[in-house]
């Protein structure tokens, strides 16, 4: 493959690919519903699915690069690279999936009262081995993150008129949280050594319980507001933590609604970012401890308005998010230093997101679907981490989406367009050897911005036919489909892997899944009262 003129950072010597990554998956799920009585009614769902990802993959060093490296005065051979047969193999196997359970119970035991009780339980695994051989060059990692959830909800309402409602319940929650991590020689981005695998390597059991109360009342005829608050104990902190919320709602006109949300949130499982320089940043979920992993929260407000006119629904949204607990983990060595404290590099942040959303919609007629339009902006600051703020890993300024539902025959052909802006990453512009105060040395990657460049804009095109073959039961069917996933083949950048061979970098683009075709079929059977 040809090398390009420069890499990030416009340094020469880059030698650029591209793989495609093999994917499966499957998910299944059920629902039963029974209707003891009237007034009574009892459901249990389940819910499996899993998503295999083979992104291994083997490529020749070109020799344009080779000679770069030669020139630097660099021996290939003591590298272990054969210049005849240079050649990089990378294994990279990874699955991931979701087990759900629920049971619900409903009830309304006269015009006034009604209650709701649930136990849910759910199951998240991620399961990752890589290995990166170049020469006698051999980096093996593999990690695993688990993590189960049992919760229990009790809900009441009572009607205290036409204009008041009340409605409050307790819950309670189990969690269970596992994270390890495995490395074998240190790998070129430092970010993976065994070292730090010591501090990576976790696991606990935490528990939540937790209050609610929340009131829905109409005020006149043209407003209704919706305060409540959340009581929260979490076990791990010792802590209790106070969430009020609000909703209000004002109906100018039959079809004119404007809307007002706000509140604010504590997450007790965190997603903390494990920043790696070169295969790209990943994340693992562990609940906190209040320590290096802090309760994170999310105090956000939301305005905006809905009119419906005929056929047509018009949408818009403005929201702010401030968030504080962020957590991130990245391993930066600056100096070969006699002793590490490897937890220092868990760093806290908080971030800022912020946005508006606006959407067209036609729910009627020959032709159906919708426009939809977000203009956002979201952005992280760890002060210790990097002294300015930056674009967070999801940040995405545009996003365009375009849906047409057309009848033909029995037949329903719907058709969709997204569009959207590429998501920021952080490019390496080169490499250094670190010795390491613990043994062995790396390369280590210096780098431009944190997430200071963008991967190209995120485009494609979906088709689906489907048809509903039978009535089934009391309002149940069947529907056939098939589907045509990235029609025109837009080759998209999943995200940038990079690779630090003898002192130089090459840079991989990992792209996501092509066009595909998907057939299925589903059943639902409706409902039955014994």
């Amino acid at each position: 493959m040809p090398l390009p003129a420069g890499g990030p950072g416009g340094r020469p010597g880059f030698g650029s690919f591209n793989s495609q990554p093999t994917s499966g998956f499957y998910d299944g799920n059920g629902k039963l519903l029974w209707k003891p009585s009237k007034g009574q009614t009892v459901s249990i769902s389940a819910y499996k699915g899993d998503d295999e990802i083979d992104n291994s993959r083997s490529f020749s060093l070109p020799t344009q690069f080779l000679d770069f490296i030669k020139a630097r005065g660099i021996d290939l051979a003591a590298r272990g690279i054969d210049v005849n047969n240079p050649n990089v193999d990378i294994k990279d196997l990874r699955t991931s999936g979701n087990i759900g359970a629920g049971l619900e119970w409903a009830g309304k035991w006269n015009d006034r009262i009604s209650s709701h009780a649930s136990l849910g339980y759910s199951r998240f695994k991620d399961i990752r081995n890589r290995s990166f051989q170049a020469g006698n060059n051999n980096n093996p990692a593999a990690e695993e993150n688990r993590l189960e959830d049992l919760t229990l909800k009790a809900h009441l309402a009572i009607n205290l008129g036409q204009r008041n409602t009340l409605e409050g319940g307790v819950a309670a929650s189990a969690i269970r949280d596992a994270y390890v991590f495995r490395a074998g020689a240190a790998p070129p981005s430092g970010s993976t050594t065994s070292a730090l695998a010591g501090v990576l390597n976790q696991s606990g059991r935490s528990r939540t319980t937790a209050v609610f109360l929340q009131d829905r009342l109409i005020l006149g005829k043209w407003a209704l507001v919706v305060p409540g608050v959340r009581a929260t104990r979490y076990d791990r902190t010792g802590r209790s933590y106070l969430d009020p919320r609000f909703a209000g709602y004002l109906f100018l006109s039959e079809g004119l609604k404007l809307k007002v949300a706000g509140g604010r949130y504590h997450q007790f499982t965190s997603r903390v970012t494990r920043e790696d320089l070169l295969q790209g940043n990943r994340a693992f979920w562990t609940a906190a401890d209040g320590v290096t992993v802090p309760v994170s929260s999310n105090k956000e407000i939301v305005v905006g308005g809905t009119f419906e006119y005929g056929q047509w629904l018009f949408d818009t949204e403005a929201y702010r998010k401030t968030l504080s607990g962020l957590s991130q983990f990245a391993p930066r060595f600056s100096t070969a230093a006699e002793s590490i404290n490897y937890r220092n590099f868990f760093y806290v942040g908080e971030g800022r997101n912020r946005g508006i959303e606006m959407l067209v919609q036609k729910r009627s007629g020959r032709n159906t679907g919708w426009l939809s339009y977000t203009l956002s902006e979201a952005k992280e600051y760890f002060p210790t981490l990097n002294p300015a703020q930056y674009y967070a890993d999801q940040d995405q300024r545009h996003e365009f989406k375009l849906v047409d539902v057309h009848p033909i025959g029995g037949w329903k052909l719907s058709g969709t367009w997204i569009y959207a802006t590429g998501k920021p990453y952080t490019a390496p512009n080169g490499t250094e050897p670190v010795t390491l105060p613990f043994g062995g040395t790396f390369d280590r990657v210096s780098v431009g911005d944190k997430n200071g460049s963008r991967l190209p804009a995120y485009h494609r095109m979906d088709l689906s036919l489907t048809r509903e073959l039978v009535s089934i039961g009391d309002g149940g069917k069947g529907t056939f489909g098939v589907s045509l996933f990235n029609v025109y083949n837009r080759k998209n950048i999943w995200y940038k892997e990079f690779n630090a061979i003898a002192g130089e970098i090459t840079e991989n683009n990992i792209r996501l899944m092509g066009t595909t075709l998907n057939i299925f079929f589903t059943v639902g059977s409706g409902t039955r009262s014994w």
